[in-house]
C-alpha cells in the first residue's frame, strides 16, 4: 500500500487517553520491559548528542515516528525496543505529553561548521545543487509546519547531521514521498554538518499551546486593528 502522506496529521487529532498522571508515569518509570522516556531523552524531553530534543515537536510528527518505530519503518535498536510492548493509546499519549513541554534550549556547535554555508542552506537553499532551503518546508523560523513538518531549529547538530547522513545513505527512509531523501542526496558532508550546527544555535521550537496562545493574541490584535481601521 502507498504510505499515507497525512497520517501524521490524523495522529495529532486523536485524543490522550491515558490521562496527565498516566502518560507522566510512562515517561519517568516506563512501562514493563520498556525503559523509561526520560532515562534517554532527559526529564524536559530536552535530548542530548545523537538522543533527540523532543519537547515541542508536533504531536502527530511524532506519534507517526513511534508508530514506524514498531512497525519497522524507522529502524534504531533502541527505539524499537522501547516501542514493542506499547499500545496505540500509550504511542498517541506520548506525542502528545512531548508537544506540551516547555524545555529551555541545551543544544551546542558540535563540527566547527560553516555557519554562514549553514545559514544559507537553512535560509536560502543552494539551487546551484538542486537543496531547496530547510525553512522553506520547515517554516520560517525552523519551528516546523503543521503536524508533518517538525521543527529542526535548537536541534542537537549531532543527531540532525546523522539524520540527513542515514537520509543520504539510505538508513532512513519512512518519508512517504521521499523528500528527505531528495534533500539530503544533493548535500556534502561538510554541509550536513554546517547546516546541523548552525539550527543548534536558533531557539527551539515553543511548545504547541504556547503557540496556539501566541496565535490567538495575534488573531485578536489583528482583529482589533481592523475593526480600528474601520471606525477612521
Amino acid at each position: 500500500t502507498t504510505p499515507d502522506p497525512m497520517v501524521a496529521q490524523r495522529y495529532a487529532e486523536m485524543p490522550n487517553l491515558l490521562g496527565d498522571q498516566g502518560v507522566a508515569d510512562l515517561v519517568g518509570r516506563g512501562s514493563g520491559d520498556e525503559w523509561a522516556c526520560s532515562s534517554c531523552h532527559g526529564e524536559g524531553g530536552e535530548g542530548s548528542l545523537n538522543v533527540p530534543r523532543l519537547a515541542g515537536l508536533p504531536a502527530g510528527y511524532l506519534i507517526k515516528q513511534l508508530n514506524d518505530y514498531q512497525s519497522g519503518a524507522r529502524h534504531n535498536d533502541n527505539m524499537q525496543f522501547v516501542v514493542k510492548g506499547l499500545s496505540s493509546e500509550e504511542l498517541i499519549a506520548l506525542g502528545h505529553y512531548y508537544a506540551d513541554l516547555d524545555t529551555p534550549p541545551s543544544a551546542k556547535r558540535a563540527f566547527n561548521g560553516d555557519l554562514k554555508r549553514g545559514r544559507q542552506l537553512a535560509l536560502e537553499g543552494d539551487w546551484s545543487i538542486n537543496a531547496p532551503a530547510c525553512f522553506s518546508c520547515h517554516g520560517s523560523s525552523g519551528w516546523g509546519v503543521g503536524e508533518i513538518f517538525p521543527g529542526i531549529a535548537g536541534q542537537h547538530p549531532v543527531y540532525t547531521f546523522t539524520q540527513l547522513n542515514d537520509w543520504h545513505n539510505g538508513d532512513r527512509s519512512n518519508s512517504p514521498i521521499g523528500l528527505m531523501k531528495s534533500v539530503a542526496d544533493q548535500l556534502s558532508r561538510q554541509d550536513m554538518q554546517s547546516v546541523a550546527d548552525y539550527l543548534a544555535d536558533l531557539a527551539p521550537p515553543q511548545p504547541r499551546n504556547v503557540k496556539e496562545a501566541n496565535n490567538s493574541v495575534a488573531d485578536s490584535t489583528n482583529q482589533a486593528q481592523r475593526a480600528g481601521g474601520n471606525h477612521e
